[in-house]
């Protein structure tokens, strides 16, 4: 039987591990994977405000994880809080933030079965009723705000926990250089911005090469962006699962 991305060149340019496990995936289903991180996460560098966050959280009904980097770069400071969390609820916005928690010692943990996004969680019937609770929402800074914009109007009190930045990577490679090599057959992209900078790394020299090629995102909204930027074909999974998008 033919595995399905044989012979198939496909962009990666999901962060870590995310990013390496997809790669894995698609070199046994007999594909080359090509991993191109389009966004890389840093601490932030005024933490002041973080820190008076983190003080806050014992005081909250639920904890809400937008993603694995927001797992990754606030946890190690929320473990001096977790004594005061037990009675907690931990939300996460797919199964990739949940593993992400689980990997931090993080058992009970709520998400949506299906739609892996921001819209998915609010859909949940736990976020149904929300009025006079007190949220925390951990994301990235000039991060989507949906969930908070949503819960508030709900009726919830939001406190913004912002744990990391996002910059475009500087790469030993160029996405040029990638394409002048072999092309791609598919691209594989978690986020908008994500998205976004394909298309600013690709430059005006390949963009025509570039936006041609099939691309696979999460959500309606990040192929309706990228659409809007020009991407001829855009593919949507509701679930980063391999097996879905396989």
């Amino acid at each position: 039987m033919k595995h399905p991305f044989q012979g198939m060149r496909v962009l990666v340019t999901q962060l870590q591990p995310q990013g390496g496990k997809w790669c894995e995936k698609i070199r046994a289903s007999g594909g080359e994977a090509v991993y191109f991180p389009t966004i890389e996460i840093f601490p932030l560098v005024d933490t002041h405000a973080f820190h008076q966050a983190l003080a806050a959280l014992p005081h909250q009904a639920r904890l809400i994880f937008i993603s694995p980097q927001a797992v990754y770069l606030s946890m190690p400071h929320i473990k001096a809080y977790l004594p005061q969390l037990s009675n907690i609820s931990i939300a996460a916005v797919g199964l990739g933030t949940a593993n992400a928690l689980r990997e931090m010692g993080v058992s009970d943990i709520l998400y949506p079965a299906q739609a892996w996004h921001s819209e998915g969680l609010l859909a949940l019937p736990q976020f149904a009723h929300v009025t006079n609770q007190k949220i925390a929402v951990i994301r990235g800074e000039g991060g989507r705000e949906l969930i908070d914009t949503v819960l508030s109007e709900r009726g919830a009190s939001i406190l913004a926990v912002v744990a990391y930045r996002r910059v475009l990577p500087r790469q030993t490679v160029s996405l040029e250089d990638l394409f002048y090599d072999s092309g791609f057959d598919i691209m594989m992209a978690g986020s908008f911005e994500s998205v976004k900078n394909i298309k600013v790394l690709a430059g005006q020299f390949i963009w025509k090469r570039v936006k041609n090629v099939p691309l696979i995102v999460t959500s309606q909204r990040i192929k309706t962006l990228a659409e809007a930027l020009g991407f001829e074909t855009v593919l949507v999974v509701d679930r980063a699962d391999p097996e879905i998008v396989l």
